[in-house]
């Protein structure tokens, strides 16, 4: 891997350049809880105030769905944010109709202000970033450097065949170096039978 820096100069650049995406909205953390009776919802809602985690009222209540959620403030869904507005970390909604007859309720765990990232923190994001773009550009020099100094041939079987292109019938450079062959060196005819018999007779006398 060639040798890249990134220099501190360079970062605060980018970071100047693109603040923008170093912005992070505000996000809330908070439990979902349902269950098919308001007896029961209040129950879950009762152990998961007093420290219980999700998974353990779940396996305790079997009915009981508790989900625990952080999402970004303007993705709630609006009858969610207008209740999570209205409490504090720590407490609990109202009992909410829910899905299939079922009953909900929401716990606020906290809120995580709108902010942008100090350079310090976005320094991680910004030096990979950096050191990406400079590797593919050290990496296309290199490529273009090989590619002027090399001699780059083609072989001929990959070239089109003219007589093919014609309409004629394709004719290799073996075929044409096999008739070659039989032109120069031509297989020799037998002899005539009556001169093969008289040749046999000589021998036998």
């Amino acid at each position: 891997r060639p040798q890249v820096r990134i220099e501190l100069a360079e970062a605060e650049e980018y970071y100047r350049q693109n603040i923008q995406d170093f912005y992070l909205p505000q996000r809330v953390a908070f439990l979902l809880v349902r269950a098919p009776g308001k007896n029961l919802l209040r129950k879950a809602t009762e152990l998961l105030q007093e420290g219980e985690t999700p998974i353990e009222v779940s396996a305790k209540l079997k009915e009981v769905e508790a989900i625990a959620l952080k999402m970004r403030a303007d993705s709630l869904p609006h009858a969610w944010a207008s209740v999570l507005e209205q409490i504090k970390p720590g407490q609990a909604s109202g009992i909410m109709s829910g899905g299939e007859g079922g009953f909900e309720r929401l716990i606020l765990q906290e809120r995580n202000p709108a902010k942008v990232l100090e350079l310090a923190q976005a320094y991680p994001l910004i030096e990979e970033i950096l050191l990406n773009a400079k590797l593919k550009e050290a990496f296309d020099a290199w490529l273009e450097a090989r590619v002027a100094g090399s001699e780059i041939t083609i072989s001929t079987q990959l070239l089109p065949d003219e007589t093919a292109a014609e309409g004629g019938t394709p004719t290799g450079d073996t075929e044409a170096s096999t008739l070659e062959t039989k032109a120069e060196h031509p297989t020799p005819e037998p002899p005539p039978a009556d001169l093969a018999d008289d040749t046999s007779g000589d021998g036998q006398s």
